[in-house]
This record gives structure tokens, C-alpha cells and sequence, in this order.
């Protein structure tokens, strides 16, 4: 395993994750149509497309109704800055598609925490591949080309994708 990669299981603790799934996973929680998973270069294949809410875009007041679910997992990360706080859902697959690899932003943090468990996968250049189980949370730097995977045996495939800055020990 790469040690550059931190993986936790049961990232929160489960009260506080439950309450965050069943809202998301809800009948009102507001998903919007993205018609590419990475890049405008998915707009020409009909196979690619994805429902994203965004909570943060890295300005202020740019924050969603539901911002502060986020909460929890922004100090458990000791985050310093926020860059972005977007969640993906992709909808079942008959076969798993891998999306294209690519690099979030440069020189900060990624972390994927997964919100539902199914045999979907984040892969990385190197071959690694961490499988998608609820209350997970992976954690790399930014510049590590990594991808993500629609899933065949659930309804969708979930996660919360988060760009940010940690706060360096010693840091005032």
C-alpha cells in the first residue's frame, strides 16, 4: 500500500455519520445534473455524466444550505482553509466505468469520504484502488492522479469529494 495514501475507517463517529447519510441519501437533498464526471472532454461520450452538490467552491458565501453537515469532518481533518467541498453521485452501472484520471488542485490535500458502501472503487496512477465502504475517508496529496468508478450493485455510488489545506504542526 502507498503510505502517501491515509485510509480510516469509521471516520465519524456513527450517530454523526448516520445523520449525514440519511440526509443525503434523502428525498429532498438537493442533487444538480453534471453532464461530465472530470472534464468538458466527457461532454461527447453519453455513458458519462453525474448528479454533484456542491457545498463549498472556495468563496465565501459560497456555501450551500447544507454546509454545515460538514461540519464534523472540516475539524476531525483539521482543516486550515477550504479550497472545495463537492459531493458526486453516480447512478448504477450494468458494468463498472473507471472515469478518467486526473489531479484535483495543486500542492493541497484531497480527501474522498464515502457515504455509502458498494463495489465502487477511487483508483490511483500507481494501480491502487480503495474500495468504496461507508464512513471511510481517504486522505492524499492533491497532486496524486487518482480517478473514480460508477458501481453495479447499489442504486448509486456517493461520495464527498474535499480540497483543502491542513493546518501544519507548529502553525500558530
Amino acid at each position: 500500500m502507498n503510505q502517501n495514501i491515509r485510509i480510516i475507517n469509521n471516520f465519524l463517529p456513527e450517530k454523526q455519520f448516520q445523520e449525514l447519510q440519511s440526509v443525503m441519501t434523502g428525498l429532498f437533498f438537493p442533487w444538480y445534473y453534471n453532464p461530465f464526471v472530470v472534464s468538458d472532454h466527457d461532454l461527447n461520450d453519453v455513458n458519462i455524466s453525474q448528479f454533484t452538490h456542491r457545498f463549498f467552491t472556495g468563496r465565501e458565501g459560497s456555501e450551500s444550505a447544507g454546509y454545515k453537515l460538514m461540519k464534523p469532518i472540516i475539524e476531525k481533518l483539521n482543516v486550515k482553509a477550504i479550497v472545495r467541498i463537492k459531493a458526486n453521485l453516480l447512478v448504477k452501472t450494468e458494468k463498472i466505468i473507471e472515469h478518467t484520471l486526473h489531479r484535483d488542485f495543486n500542492n493541497n490535500r484531497t480527501a474522498i469520504y464515502y457515504i455509502n458502501t458498494n463495489n465502487g472503487y477511487t483508483k490511483f496512477a500507481n494501480g491502487q484502488k480503495v474500495n468504496s465502504i461507508e464512513n471511510r475517508l481517504i486522505d492524499f496529496n492533491s497532486n496524486f492522479m487518482h480517478t473514480g468508478t460508477t458501481c453495479t450493485d447499489q442504486k448509486c455510488r456517493i461520495v464527498l469529494n474535499i480540497n483543502y489545506y491542513p493546518f501544519i504542526e507548529g502553525e500558530c
